[in-house]
């Protein structure tokens, strides 16, 4: 039993309850990514498991005893560490992956959300939640597709009205190569910004005209797979599913109206293109 007046060692117990979840995103989550690249087919079924046994480890203490389910009724949730670590292991093969290997993923991930509540998914107050760490823009809106889990982009809102000048916005937060820079959870409220947690989110913040001022600058630098990928998922979540053409059109004048002018001639052929997941399969 801890001392509640041994400030020190209330820390150290805070601190190695994180290194468990570290430790066991790595044990776990680093094979079932290597995996994804190398045997998809194979790997795929294993996504949740792969979440549920990292999870079962990190709340297991020394003495054998597993505590995950109190603590995340507690605290509302599991910390973010391993849902995030797994999402993001899916995102980095998921761009590879054949449309049915899509679906077969994308379903294993919502097997895994629909266990949760809306609120802890999507984050709340600023809590971070499972969708509001997830990087890949093709993953995230196919998710989104299927599921009312859209994390919004205040991360995005804040990230960029944090700088003046797009040249400190792009030292600070962003690679040479054009992609964000990552830095584990970001802490916006206790720490200088040096990284982003959801890639496609701070992108389409970016990318809105009537939220910020730099979308050309934007598109010009960033790095081309990854615009790419922004741009699609921003289309399928807008035109999923859709088959009235005028109301197409519509949200197609929307999105020309709120997105820079160098990619309007981009987006139709993706909208034509419906790469995306047919909701009614997940429902």
């Amino acid at each position: 039993m801890i001392d509640m007046n041994d400030q020190e060692d209330i820390m150290k117990s805070i601190t190695s309850a994180f290194d468990a979840h570290d430790i066991s995103a790595f044990l776990h989550v680093s094979p079932l990514a290597d995996e994804l690249m190398r045997s998809p087919d194979k790997a795929i079924p294993e996504i949740k498991a792969t979440y549920e046994a990292a999870l079962d480890q990190a709340y297991t203490g020394k003495d054998g005893v597993n505590v995950r389910a109190w603590v995340q009724s507690m605290a509302g949730g599991p910390f973010e560490t391993i849902p995030w670590a797994v999402y993001n292991s899916v995102g980095a093969a998921y761009p590879y992956f054949t449309r049915p290997q899509k679906d077969l993923a994308l379903r294993q991930v919502l097997n895994i959300l629909d266990t949760r509540n809306t609120m802890e998914i999507t984050g709340d107050g600023g809590r971070p939640g499972h969708t509001t760490g997830i990087r890949e823009p093709l993953l995230l809106a196919d998710i989104c597709v299927c599921r009312p889990y859209w994390p919004g982009i205040e991360e995005g809102i804040y990230v960029t009205n944090q700088f003046s000048r797009f040249s400190d916005f792009r030292k600070a937060v962003m690679n040479p190569d054009g992609t964000f820079k990552h830095k584990g959870r970001v802490h916006y409220d206790k720490e200088k910004i040096s990284g982003v947690n959801s890639d496609f989110m701070v992108a389409f913040a970016l990318l809105r005209t009537d939220l910020c001022k730099w979308g050309d600058k934007f598109v010009k630098m960033a790095y081309p797979p990854f615009l790419e990928r922004v741009l699609k998922g921003l289309m399928t979540y807008c035109f999923a599913n859709k088959t009235d053409k005028e109301n197409i059109q519509k949200e197609l004048d929307d999105c020309y109206r709120v997105l820079p002018k160098l990619i309007h001639k981009r987006l139709k052929p993706i909208v034509e293109e419906k790469d995306w997941p047919d909701r009614s399969k997940f429902l």
